[in-house]
């Protein structure tokens, strides 16, 4: 959790620092930290969790970051002495971050390849502040763009990229693929955490590898009673060997919930708080709250099934579609799971979604995301035959899958609550 304000007092600033951390308090896991610097831009004050801050009387650096590769991930960044090297230190990292570094006459804004880890900033005539949600900063309020670099310098804002993705060849892709999986899986997912499990393929690749490296995990589906993923999720943990938590949901906790996040979300159309809902169960039912989920799979490999129509319609030029729906990840996807999944204490991994499987993706063609078969169009065929390669189960690597809104029953629930007024505020849409 970040809370961050500049203003023209001390006072004025630690007043605005302080609502922001009072407004995102659900989001609090661990003790909090407050620091106060005066600059040549003004008065700030940073409040963050402990462990997160590193500070010496004239500057600041709020991290928040998951780069298992880089033990001294927030040292490095403390040492740069420059734009450049900054650029150059993030160009050469592979995790998931955000940061803010402040000095006398400057204050620098940045974030990962994705935006996994959320960083949003409102500029006023008088300063500005920063947090992790948007919500409590208000309408107005943008997030720092992912592979990015946004430097304030008392008068404006100017955003630098640092990230343009590298294009990867090589000769064999799915067995690349494979072993990316298998490394990321490794990397990220924490000894002891919670599977976001819906017996689907991206869930079971994760499941199936968790096992074979020997974490210790816990797999926890969400649904009403009776609904799609009940059925596919038991059935593929039968196959993999697994114990599963199927986690059912009334009527009266799916109230509860969608109020909840209808507080907490700057987007609320009726999918977006399905899945938040969906999540945000999970997390609440986790007993590690490290909660892996398969975000971005999709996205990376042609697995919606408005791909097929696009294609269909518009041949190659789906890819496009498919390139753009990854770009904007952070704020169509991450930023209402992340929000869900914090809320409830807990911290959102996505393997899938680790550097060089999104360079993977950007760099292969088409065709080995949507292939046609015997007149059929295959969705994520590479995502697939890596499966295969991994040795997980052949029903589960050809499953089909059902988005998770509408598999989990959550979506009809949320409609029904709308349409029948025992929710006051109307979503952004009926969709």
């Amino acid at each position: 959790m970040i809370a961050l304000a500049l203003a023209p007092s001390e006072s004025e600033a630690r007043s605005k620092a302080r609502r922001l951390r009072d407004r995102q308090s659900h989001r609090i896991k661990r003790g909090l930290e407050e620091y106060s610097l005066r600059t040549g831009l003004g008065h700030i004050h940073l409040i963050a969790e402990e462990g997160s801050v590193l500070a010496d009387g004239r500057r600041l650096l709020w991290i928040d970051h998951n780069t298992p590769e880089v033990e001294d991930f927030p040292q490095m960044i403390w040492d740069a002495d420059s734009i450049k090297d900054l650029k150059l230190i993030l160009q050469g990292i592979d995790g998931f971050y955000s940061g803010i570094k402040v000095s006398d006459n400057v204050i620098i804004f940045f974030r990962d390849h994705v935006g996994l880890i959320p960083l949003n900033l409102k500029l006023m005539d008088n300063g500005l502040s920063a947090a992790s949600e948007r919500v409590p900063l208000g309408s107005d309020a943008k997030p720092i763009r992912p592979g990015a670099i946004t430097i304030f310098d008392g008068r404006s804002l100017k955003t630098v990229k640092w990230y343009v993705p590298r294009r990867i060849s090589v000769r064999d892709p799915v067995n690349y693929l494979a072993e990316q999986l298998k490394k990321s899986v490794e990397s990220y997912v924490p000894e002891r955490c919670s599977i976001a499990f819906s017996g689907g393929l991206d869930s079971s690749i994760i499941a199936h590898l968790a096992l074979q490296l020997g974490k210790k995990a816990e797999f926890i589906v969400v649904g009403v009673e009776g609904c799609m993923d009940f059925e596919q999720a038991s059935e593929a943990a039968d196959i993999l060997g697994i114990d599963l938590r199927k986690i059912p949901v009334h009527e009266d906790e799916a109230l509860k919930t969608i109020q909840t996040m209808i507080k907490l979300l700057p987007r609320r159309s009726l999918m977006d708080l399905s899945l938040a809902s969906i999540f945000h169960i999970v997390s609440r039912n986790s007993t590690t709250k490290e909660i892996v989920a398969g975000h971005g799979a999709d996205e990376l490999f042609g697995g919606y099934w408005r791909y097929v129509k696009m294609f269909r319609e518009v041949g190659e030029r789906v890819n496009e579609h498919m390139l753009t729906d990854l770009e904007n990840l952070y704020i169509t996807n991450l930023e209402r799971d992340e929000l869900a999944v914090a809320s409830a204490k807990s911290t959102l991994i996505t393997p899938y979604l680790a550097r060089r499987i999104y360079e993977f993706s950007k760099s292969i063609e088409l065709g080995m995301k949507l292939r046609q078969i015997d007149g059929e169009i295959v969705r994520k065929w590479v995502l697939r035959k890596a499966a295969e390669a991994l040795g997980v189960p052949e029903k589960l690597s050809r499953r089909p899958k059902k988005a998770a809104q509408y598999g989990s029953g959550m979506f009809k629930v949320v409609k029904r609550l709308f349409e029948e007024g025992l929710l006051a505020e109307r979503p952004t849409n009926l969709r």
